[in-house]
């Protein structure tokens, strides 16, 4: 990898590395529930920014290394992530277009389209979580969309990543 490849790789790393530390971050269990998909923000954003260098690829290994980090069921992080990059990469020309209210919307329909088959998993394996709650991270997630959007923004005008 050239310099300038790894210099253009930094603001990536740096995104997904503190969406790890989040992630993995030991919260109450009352306040757990409500934790923020911040991997899966991170992933989104740089789709959104980069379509052509970053895509399902890339956030299925992102997975992986959450289902690693995290302990959860190998690949279904993975797997989950690599969906929300593909419909992402098919409305990423028209999500660029939305204000941020309504790309929080399309956030929680991604995510909450992920969460839904995650509890699925989990209901034929036996490790069901209390259905009343399983969709509110990807509401927080949604509400914490242009939070996330202004911070990776800057963090991507800071290291001059173009859009394509």
């Amino acid at each position: 990898m050239n310099a300038s490849a790894s210099f253009r790789f930094t603001p990536f790393a740096i995104g997904l590395f503190v969406a790890l530390l989040l992630e993995l971050m030991p919260l109450p269990s009352w306040l757990a529930i409500v934790r923020p998909e911040w991997v899966a923000l991170v992933l989104l954003f740089w789709v959104l920014t980069v379509p052509y260098n970053f895509g399902i690829a890339a956030c299925w290994l992102s997975g992986l290394m959450v289902d690693v980090l995290k302990g959860d069921v190998m690949g279904l992080n993975a797997l989950k992530y690599a969906v929300i990059g593909y419909f992402c990469l098919l409305l990423y020309q028209r999500m660029r277009m939305f204000n941020l209210f309504q790309q929080s919307l399309m956030v929680f329909l991604f995510l909450g389209l992920t969460k839904l088959m995650s509890y699925w998993w989990q209901e034929r394996v036996g490790d069901v979580t209390d259905v009343l709650w399983f969709l509110l991270p990807s509401f927080i997630s949604a509400l914490m969309w242009p939070l996330a959007f202004l911070a990776l923004s800057s963090l991507n005008y800071r290291w001059n990543i173009h859009h394509h």
